[in-house]
C-alpha cells in the first residue's frame, strides 16, 4: 500500500458547529434506502485525495458515507464543501 492509498484521519469536531449539524442531517443510507435519516458516530478522514465523513444511519445502524466535494472557488454563490453520499453495494459498471 502506498503512502496515497492510507487513510489520513481528520477532525470532524474541529468544524463549525451548523457545518457539523448538516452534514450529520443530509445523508443517504444504503440500507434504509431514505435521505436525510441522519448519522451518528460520525468520523472524518482522508483517503486518495478525496475527503469523507463515516458513521452510522441513526435508523438502522448500517455504515454511512458521505464524500465531501469542493465548491467552485470562482463562484462565490457555490458552497465551499457540498456533501455527496456514496453507495458501498453499487456495480461500478452499471
Amino acid at each position: 500500500m502506498s503512502d496515497s492509498d492510507e487513510r489520513i484521519s481528520r477532525d470532524f469536531f474541529a468544524r463549525d458547529p451548523d457545518e457539523q449539524a448538516d452534514f450529520l442531517h443530509n445523508t443517504w443510507c444504503n440500507t434504509c434506502r431514505e435521505i436525510d435519516l441522519g448519522m451518528v458516530h460520525p468520523v472524518e478522514y482522508e483517503l486518495l485525495a478525496r475527503i469523507f465523513i463515516e458513521g452510522q444511519c441513526a435508523v438502522c445502524g448500517e455504515p454511512s458515507i458521505t464524500e465531501l466535494v469542493e465548491g467552485d472557488e470562482d463562484d462565490p454563490d457555490e458552497d465551499a464543501q457540498e456533501g455527496e453520499s456514496i453507495d458501498l453495494d453499487a456495480d461500478p459498471s452499471a
